[in-house]
């Protein structure tokens, strides 16, 4: 009974070592074909809410220079209409063409600091719209990578599943080199016993 417990013992210890190996290698690489999935994901995300972000900054950066030109716009109307009260107070006429002149510089200087704010704001809005553009663009280039990445290790658990069952069957299977072994009759008959 020894004889044959020990032969026995022999063929499938290193089977079964292989065969849990083999496994566990097929687990393994399946696990790091869903972690890179999960991390392009994540990264997808966190690139989108950046690039909300961004374009919430753009809308804020339009509001804001569009209160900068509102607010220029009334420097300028108090300042001409103090500058009008002043001419109309000193006795020289309000309708005077230097008055005039002076009140539609400080009107135009308003309307172009009210224009110069509008611009810095709508181009701020293009610069955070195109980040945000770039950011998207990575999150999808991180989608792309990640799933590349976990069919690569998809691919790398399949193969070392097939070549770790191919060598287990070559060695142990019907070709291998224990084809022709029988036991001892007296290890068998003792065994049934």
């Amino acid at each position: 009974m020894d004889q044959f417990a020990n032969m026995s013992t022999q063929r499938s210890v290193p089977a079964a070592l292989g065969a849990t190996g083999t496994i566990l290698g097929f687990i393994g690489s399946m696990g790091a074909a869903s972690s890179a999935k999960r991390a392009a994901d994540r990264a997808r995300m966190a690139a989108e809410i950046e690039a909300q972000q961004l374009t919430q900054q753009g809308g804020q950066a339009v509001a804001g220079s569009q209160r900068e030109a509102w607010s220029e716009r009334r420097k300028a109307e108090l300042l001409a209409s103090r500058g009008l009260a002043i001419a109309a107070a000193s006795g020289g006429g309000a309708a005077d063409p230097t008055v005039t002149k002076i009140l539609a510089n400080i009107t135009g200087e308003g309307s172009y600091r009210a224009a110069l704010a509008l611009y810095a704001g709508e181009d701020r809005k293009r610069q955070l719209d195109f980040g945000a553009a770039a950011r998207r663009y990575e999150g999808q280039s991180a989608v792309e990578a990640g799933s590349d990445t976990a069919a690569a290790y998809r691919t790398r658990a399949l193969a070392g599943l097939a070549t770790g069952s191919a060598g287990l069957y070559g060695k142990y299977g019907l070709g291998g080199p224990n084809k022709t072994w029988t036991p001892d009759e007296n290890a068998l008959r003792d065994w049934a016993v």
